[in-house]
């Protein structure tokens, strides 16, 4: 009995500490400043659970690796993706180095995240991220195209980038229209 009373006082005391942290403003929640290792390791853990719990009921289509794909995949990543993520040679825009947390650099989401569980991410975003959640705009197909560009990334350099997102005209992988120039604080590609 003397356990379940220790335990419940903790409990107590642990609660009343995260409420009055709440209703104080004692945790800094500016983008200007990091989280705590405690509070990081806390989302990043829920974050990477709830993803892949969410993901595991998605059927990956059988198509992930074609050419057509990829190709689709990296326009459309071109058009919503590059001002916070950036693509090969292209860097983010440069509000991107300011969110809490950072937009991860690509080469490495496919290393880390199976193909479902990086749709079920384009289609839901994160909280309180700046991920946006594409599904209720975007076509799955779409969607899609984006995942197998991303599972394709890490083997994609720059010219074969500005290669997969050119137009009609041979021009384009500039990273969201930005055509060398500094549109909307973004940085020139590198």
């Amino acid at each position: 009995m003397k356990i379940v009373g220790t335990v419940i006082a903790t409990l107590l005391v642990l609660l009343a500490i995260a409420v009055a942290i709440m209703f104080t403003g004692a945790y800094n929640v500016a983008a200007t400043d990091a989280h705590t290792g405690l509070v990081r390791w806390a989302l990043a853990t829920t974050r990477v659970n709830a993803v892949r719990t969410r993901a595991e009921d998605i059927q990956v289509p059988g198509d992930l690796a074609s050419p057509e794909r990829i190709a689709a995949g990296a326009k459309a990543y071109d058009e919503k993706c590059v001002a916070c993520h950036g693509a090969p040679g292209i860097k983010a825009f440069e509000f991107a180095e300011h969110m809490m947390p950072k937009p991860p650099e690509m080469g490495h989401v496919a290393e880390f995240w199976a193909p479902a569980s990086i749709y079920w991410i384009l289609d839901n975003g994160f909280k309180m991220t700046g991920m946006p959640a594409w599904g209720p705009f975007e076509e799955a197909e779409e969607l899609w195209d984006i995942t197998a560009f991303v599972e394709a990334y890490p083997d994609v350099d720059a010219a074969r980038y500005k290669e997969l997102t050119a137009g009609p005209d041979g021009h384009g992988g500039e990273g969201m229209d930005r055509g060398g120039e500094d549109a909307g604080g973004g940085q020139d590609p590198e």
